[in-house]
């Protein structure tokens, strides 16, 4: 019988799964993603052209910061997946743990 938590993490893996297998199926993600990379490209290639004080070098680093997080979307959801699954494999099988022995023995 699974508790409420194992239950909790194999939603949050098929979840996962099912948004990574969205975005590796869909063209216009992909096209978005080469638009991304291009915005960020331009701010790469611009940021230096502005006087240090400008109010809109934070602007950019605010929006590459925005752009950074949609490139790495999928990526962040792959380390979700491996997370849940250890964590899964650690409740699922608790015997198979080795406990630290904090007594030095």
């Amino acid at each position: 019988m699974q508790s409420n938590y194992e239950e909790e993490l194999i939603v949050r893996i098929g979840r996962c799964q099912q948004v990574i297998s969205s975005l590796n199926d869909n063209s216009g993600w992909n096209i978005m993603i080469e638009d991304l990379m291009d915005e960020k490209q331009k701010i790469d290639d611009s940021w230096h052209m502005l006087p240090p004080d400008d109010k809109k070098i934070s602007e950019l680093r605010i929006t590459k910061f925005a752009i950074m997080h949609l490139l790495n979307l999928k990526e962040k959801y792959e380390i979700e997946i491996k997370k849940a699954q250890d964590e899964l494999e650690k409740v699922s099988n608790p015997s198979d743990i080795i406990h630290k022995d904090y007594d030095g023995e």
